[in-house]
């Protein structure tokens, strides 16, 4: 398979896990459970491993076509896109845990 295919599995997956992760969330919080520590390790190794899959995908999308785009100087976008969603994932766990 190509690292494009690939991406797109990857990122598929990565979707997935978000979605298991919410239906789980939903199904805790109707059971009061939601806020046990034990869960809240369980949601972070999801989320932790969804966005590593997100971000892998994005490499290789990059990866893929940086010669086609080369003209572009698109790496400070690319990095930019990256640093994004690479914060996000990190601000969202400082504030659950600092709490």
């Amino acid at each position: 398979l190509s690292p494009v295919c690939l991406g797109s599995l990857r990122r598929a997956a990565s979707i997935n896990a978000e979605y298991m992760g919410a239906l789980i969330s939903l199904i805790m919080v109707s059971r009061q459970k939601y806020g046990d520590e034990a869960y809240q390790w369980i949601l972070l190794a999801i989320y932790n491993i969804s966005y590593t899959t997100a971000l892998y995908a994005l490499y290789l999308f990059y990866a893929a076509i940086r010669d086609d785009i080369k003209e572009y100087n698109s790496f400070w976008k690319f990095l930019s896109v990256k640093t994004i969603v690479f914060a996000t994932y990190w601000q969202n766990l400082f504030i659950v845990y600092a709490r």
